[in-house]
Parts: structure tokens; C-alpha cells; sequence
């Protein structure tokens, strides 16, 4: 989808229609014309071929997981996060990290996360040994959220 676009030309493109989906109805969806936009999205950002744009996509995910939890806190958009946590790229694994400790960290989400946690726990406790350390610690403080 953005594979012909400069990374700046990309965030742009993402940022306008974010805005335009949230900030022209005033906090109301209107499904019809959004939900493809909804969907798609996590799909075209997993696949796409730059690393930062899958991190920023992994880091919008995660907010509106939080904001918007009956829409986006479904096992259909989480599974892009735990699929994300196999990343090459240091920073696309530590957003999905960041993010999943936004969610952990209240006990309402968290209870609405069983099936991922099922899914992908193997996956994030063989992350403590990740080579890069940053990446480790945050997923320690992830698993410490996990088990209060």
C-alpha cells in the first residue's frame, strides 16, 4: 500500500486520515466508511517493508486498544501485536513491549487478554534473553505487570 511513498509522505498520510477518522465526528465512528480503513491498517503496517512505521503503527495500536477497548481490545488486532513481538527490528519489538504494558498495567484490559496471553507468552518470556538489552529489561517490567 505505501511501498512507493518516503517515510515522511507515509506518517503524513497515516496522521490525516487518523485525524480525520477520529477528529471529524467527534468521538463517534461512523463504521460504515472506517472499518475498512480500521481493518486493513494493522495489516498493510505488519507487512509494510519499514521498520518505523511498523513501530509507530504498533504504538497507535496500542492506544487505541486502551482508549477504544471494546472496539480494538479483540483477540483480531492483538494477534498483530504478539505477531510483531518476532520482529528483526529492535524498535518495532519494543513498542509491541511498550504497548502491551499499557495494557497489563490495568487490570480491566488485562482481564480481556487471556487468550493472548495463552497465545504469546512463551514468545515474550524467551524475550528476557532478546539481544538487545533495552528490548530485555522492558520485557521484564512487562512480565512483572503480568503476574501482579
Amino acid at each position: 500500500m505505501f511501498r512507493h511513498l518516503q517515510n515522511s509522505e507515509i506518517i503524513q498520510q497515516l496522521t490525516e486520515k487518523f485525524e480525520e477518522v477520529l477528529g471529524g465526528h467527534g468521538g463517534c465512528w461512523e463504521w460504515g466508511r472506517q472499518a475498512a480503513l480500521l481493518t486493513r491498517l494493522p495489516q498493510d503496517s505488519a507487512e509494510d517493508v519499514v521498520p518505523e512505521i511498523r513501530a509507530i503503527c504498533m504504538e497507535e495500536l496500542g492506544t487505541w486498544m486502551k482508549s477504544y477497548t471494546a472496539s480494538f481490545l479483540t483477540d483480531g488486532y492483538l494477534k498483530y501485536i504478539g505477531w510483531t513481538l518476532h520482529d528483526k527490528q529492535r524498535e518495532v519489538r519494543l513498542q509491541c513491549v511498550k504497548a502491551l504494558q499499557g495494557l497489563y498495567c490495568h487490570r480491566d484490559t488485562a482481564a480481556h487478554m487471556e487468550l493472548f496471553t495463552s497465545r504469546f507468552k512463551t514468545r515474550m518470556v524467551s524475550m528476557v534473553l532478546d539481544k538487545e538489552p533495552d528490548v530485555a529489561v522492558e520485557v521484564v517490567k512487562l512480565l512483572t505487570l503480568m503476574l501482579e
